[in-house]
């Protein structure tokens, strides 16, 4: 049957929310956008979007639906950032739990955003050389009189 005798076809009405190839859109995005900024199971974002458990779980099997899971799970990650700094100076700055404030005050000293120190969460792959200035210790067997040298600096 053609859309000009009954309006829009199956297959377009079907399509209406499918995601288009190699982008997260419609139905997909939406579960994504329960699991993340919800904090939706998998199953209930899937119920939420209209999409089977099934149907989420392997779509988050795709390279391009899991990189667009994980960046939009960084932008919630950073964008509570502040709200944590504020509550570890709230938490170090408390008199009934002195392990928590001490505790507190490391926890905010170690965050930074330098990956070096932090650990690396993503290292690159390579060869990483350490090049260490060690100091050989001195000798500790007892040097022969016989053999000392005297050196005039003034010839």
């Amino acid at each position: 049957m053609s859309d000009v005798t009954f309006g829009t076809t199956r297959q377009a009405i079907a399509a209406r929310d499918r995601t288009l190839p190699g982008r997260v859109t419609g139905k997909l995005y939406k579960a994504i956008e329960a699991m993340v900024w919800s904090a939706a199971s998998r199953k209930e974002a899937a119920q939420v979007a209209g999409l089977t458990d099934h149907g989420l779980r392997q779509a988050l099997r795709r390279p391009h639906v899991m990189a667009f899971y994980l960046s939009e799970c960084e932008v919630l990650r950073a964008s509570g950032r502040a709200k944590r700094l504020h509550r570890l100076e709230e938490l170090a700055a408390q008199n009934v739990n002195i392990n928590g404030a001490v505790a507190a005050i490391k926890a905010a000293e170690l965050i930074t955003e330098d990956p070096v120190r932090s650990g690396a969460a993503n290292p690159t792959p390579g060869v990483t050389i350490r090049i260490l200035n060690v100091v050989p210790a001195p000798s500790t067997t007892p040097i022969d009189p016989a053999f000392k040298q005297i050196i005039d600096a003034e010839q």
